[in-house]
This record gives C-alpha cells, sequence and structure tokens, in this order.
C-alpha cells in the first residue's frame, strides 16, 4: 500500500470537491457527536462517581449542555442534551421511577445509533467513494434514506460493531485487531447494500488481510495535522477531516482492486 499515492489521489479530489466534502464531515461530526443523557438534579436520589469532586461535575455539565428538559418535579430530575465527549459520570439512580427513565435515555440513544448515525457513517463511505469517481452530492448523506435500504444497512452495520465490542471484552487486543479487520465494512455496504453482515465481514476480511498494519500507520499519519488543528483552537481539526476521509476512500478503492480478479 502506497500511502504517498492514496493521499496524493485524495488531495486531487478535494481540489474539486472540498468544500462540499467539508460539509459532510461537518454534518456527520455533528451527527456523531450528541446524545441523550439523564442526570438528577438532587444528591439524595444519586450517586456519582467522579474523578475529581461533584461539585467539579455539576459545573461540567452546566457548561456542556445544550437542551435540558426538567421532568415532573426538581428532585425527579431532567433530560440534558450535550456532547457525549464531555459527559465523563457514571450515575446509579436509586428510585425505580429514575431507574426507568435512565433506560430510557439508554434506549434513545440506541434508537440514535440505529436510525441516524449508522446511515450518516455509510453515507460518508458513500459520498467519498462517489467523490474519488468524480461525483459529488450532498445526498448522498441521505441515499438509503431514500432507496429504502437504510434498516438492512443499519442493522447490518450493528451486527459488526456488536462483534467487534464482544472481541473488545476478551482483552484490548482482539478488539484492536477486528476494528482494523472490518475498518472497510462502512463502504463495502455502502456499495453493496443488499449484502449480509457476515458477507461484508468476509470481505472486509479478505480486503485487509495482510494489511492491518499498513491501514493503521496511515491512521497515525494524520496525527500531525489533528495535532496542528487542535493548536488553531480545535478549529483546525474540522478541516483535516475531509483530507483523512477522502484518502481511506482511496484505500478502499485500493485494496478493492487488488482482490479482484484481472478482467480481459
Amino acid at each position: 500500500m502506497d500511502r504517498a499515492y492514496l493521499k496524493n489521489n485524495a488531495k486531487e479530489t478535494l481540489k474539486s470537491f472540498y468544500w462540499t466534502a467539508f460539509i459532510v464531515c461537518l454534518i456527520v461530526g455533528i451527527v456523531q457527536s450528541f446524545s441523550i443523557n439523564f442526570r438528577i438534579s438532587s444528591n439524595t436520589n444519586i450517586v456519582y462517581w467522579e474523578p475529581n469532586t461533584a461539585e467539579f461535575r455539576d459545573s461540567s455539565l452546566k457548561k456542556h449542555t445544550v437542551f435540558e428538559l426538567p421532568i415532573g418535579e426538581d428532585q425527579w430530575g431532567s433530560l440534558s442534551l450535550s456532547p457525549r465527549n464531555s459527559d465523563y459520570s457514571f450515575i446509579i439512580p436509586l428510585n425505580s421511577l429514575l431507574v426507568m427513565i435512565f433506560f430510557s435515555s439508554l434506549a434513545l440513544n440506541f434508537a440514535m445509533y440505529f436510525f441516524i448515525r449508522n446511515i450518516f457513517r455509510i453515507g460518508q463511505a458513500k459520498y467519498f467513494i462517489d467523490a474519488s469517481h468524480g461525483r459529488s452530492e450532498l445526498g448522498s448523506l441521505v441515499h438509503f434514506y431514500r432507496n429504502g435500504k437504510w434498516l438492512s444497512v443499519s442493522k447490518n452495520l450493528f451486527i459488526v460493531d456488536l462483534n467487534i465490542f464482544l472481541w473488545s471484552l476478551l482483552f484490548l487486543i482482539p478488539g484492536i485487531i477486528k476494528t482494523y479487520e472490518y475498518i472497510l465494512v462502512p463502504y463495502i455496504l455502502a456499495e453493496n447494500p443488499d449484502m449480509s453482515a457476515k458477507e461484508a465481514k468476509q470481505l472486509s476480511s479478505r480486503m485487509t488481510d495482510g494489511y492491518k498494519a499498513e491501514i493503521f500507520v496511515l491512521g497515525l499519519s494524520f496525527i500531525g495535522w489533528y495535532l496542528l488543528g487542535t493548536l488553531l483552537c480545535c478549529v483546525g481539526v474540522i478541516f483535516v477531516t475531509p483530507y483523512k476521509e477522502a484518502t481511506f476512500a482511496e484505500m478502499y478503492d485500493d485494496l478493492k482492486r487488488k482482490i479482484s480478479p484481472p478482467t480481459d
């Protein structure tokens, strides 16, 4: 795998489609970054686990909460919408009603993952595959909603994610290996929405066989760009993402050609 070749191809693609690619990555980033969280406003009804203090946790929540909806009386708590990365506490509600609401928030998060995030992940993969072939359409993000394949592709991606999670329970290394073994599944499903999860996993395994270390290094090669983006008040990170996604789409095409039989 020639990293310089893949990156040069990605740059050529982005010369024509950079701002459309940027909008695609921005939309997907926003969709992926939000979740619904449940917290209690009264310390008598909840147990906090926090690396520092409960006061730190409370100020952190207020700082990052985007939307908050009170539920019943003050002591019942509220539903809040906030970036997932800002929520670090482990909450144990003690009241049975609060337990129900807490697990309802988990169900809502799963619904967001299954019905929205998965579709946009595969839609983003489709966009960058199309862009590498000279086509750039924002509609690629919702392509699978429009053609009615969204349930199938989301179900298959969920099965693959669950498989990676279960392997991760066998210590960290097997989960990392499976992550790179199945890293091409979103691209495969983007081009083959009728393919089963088992077939997509098998195809991704074939395509990444012998290349997992190189894919890992390819991902690491963007660290410098992301560090530079972080120094620019973190805003620069957003502008690096299209470059990375375009490069990985080029990698997918390159690995697909390696396993395809030659044609006369």
